[in-house]
């Protein structure tokens, strides 16, 4: 099993435009699992940009009849806002931990809450990044 279910390829043997006011391309033929054990003769996949008759593409089978375009592009780019999320959540703590520091407290400012502070703010910078890392090979991916 993939990340998101049976990884295989797409043998395409037609593209169409379909759909009013925005219309989609999709394309259909026939999907053949990694291991061999499963095929859909009929497999539809709605791509852009179109596909050309004979060109194969991978594909994840989420379910029967319903199939997902693996892209490792995507992949990143949505590794990249998770990342940038978690960065925002962890200075957002250490602004809480600082908050604390300037209290006029010593102990909180020489204590746990400071220590805190310190490596969360460093554990944010790690993550902000690592999330420039994910959008700059985003960025460079082949679509």
């Amino acid at each position: 099993m993939g990340l998101l279910g049976e990884p295989g390829t797409l043998t395409v043997a037609s593209c169409a435009r379909v759909g009013q006011p925005k219309p989609e391309i999709r394309c259909t033929g026939t999907f053949r699992s990694d291991d061999g054990r499963s095929t859909d003769p009929a497999a539809r996949i709605t791509v852009n940009p179109s596909l050309a008759s004979g060109q194969t593409t991978r594909l994840d089978r989420v379910d029967a009849g319903s199939y997902v375009r693996i892209s490792p592009a995507r992949t990143e780019k949505y590794a990249a806002l998770t990342l940038f999320g978690m960065a925002l959540f962890v200075f957002a703590g250490a602004g809480f931990a600082s908050r604390a520091n300037s209290t006029g407290r010593p102990e909180l400012r020489a204590g746990l809450v400071g220590r805190v502070g310190l490596r969360l703010g460093q554990a944010g910078i790690v993550l902000l990044l690592g999330a420039a890392l994910c959008a700059v090979i985003a960025f460079l991916s082949p679509h």
